[in-house]
């Protein structure tokens, strides 16, 4: 009996999101220059097409300190997702997982560049977050 309660229960929260690892806020192109609002301990992901066969690559920059010097976010880690299929050339995806560690305000700058080439934010590509922890 007590196997079936669990069989019964497990799907039910694994549904609820209570053993699920996906942060709350997942950010991408279409949110560029947008104001998002985390709380303390919250996830956030940027992910952004790439295409690291050309030579190009995203980077972040500015996860800033609020007015006493803590941190405000956190890199937890940077992982590329190649394309499905065979496709060559085709993009995948970059990931930027982030934690909000402190109130505060932090601008996150993501740059596509060649890092060889030094960056020029006149040309080269950028997506912006404003993101307001609390």
């Amino acid at each position: 009996m007590k196997y079936v309660w669990m069989s019964l229960l497990l799907p039910l929260l694994a549904g609820c999101g209570v053993f699920s690892n996906a942060p709350a806020t997942v950010l991408n192109e279409k949110n560029n220059g947008e104001t998002i609002v985390a709380a303390v301990g919250e996830e956030i992901a940027i992910v952004l097409a790439a295409n690291p066969t050309t030579g190009y690559q995203w980077e972040l920059f500015n996860p800033s300190t609020n007015a006493s010097g803590a941190p405000v976010l956190k890199l937890e880690s940077k992982e590329f997702t190649p394309p499905s299929g065979n496709l060559v050339g085709a993009p995948g995806e970059i990931r930027f997982q982030l934690k909000a560690l402190a109130p505060g305000e932090a601008i996150v700058s993501c740059y596509y560049f060649r890092p060889w080439e030094e960056l020029d934010p006149a040309t080269d590509a950028k997506m912006e977050y404003r993101i307001e922890v609390k």
